[in-house]
């Protein structure tokens, strides 16, 4: 087991964009800092649909929300995929319930 990550302050007071994992719908929910509402995708379109629909530029703040259950690879790979595209993690500390993929019985 790794060491906990002590947290960072954040790099800003709110994101530019929230990106809500839903682990029960399989789906993510993305909204902008102005919109009560996001719509939802395919966590495997995020990315596109903040570059493309969005029009967000580089640099620009996210942060991940999660709505239980959801596996750790599932957040650690969305993570990855904003942050090869140029996105910004706020930073702080976030609580989450977040589970390990189910054990195989043998």
């Amino acid at each position: 087991m790794s060491a906990p990550i002590p947290p960072t302050e954040p790099i800003a007071a709110s994101p530019d964009v929230t990106v809500t994992i839903d682990g029960q719908r399989h789906a993510c929910v993305v909204s902008l800092s102005n919109q009560i509402n996001g719509r939802a995708i395919a966590c495997s379109l995020v990315v596109a649909y903040l570059q493309d629909e969005l029009r967000l530029p580089r640099n620009s703040i996210y942060d991940i929300h999660t709505v239980p259950d959801i596996g750790e690879s599932e957040m650690t790979v969305l993570d990855a995929q904003l942050k090869a595209a140029g996105f910004r993690f706020i930073g702080g500390l976030h609580v989450g319930f977040i589970t390990a993929p189910p054990r195989l019985s043998r």
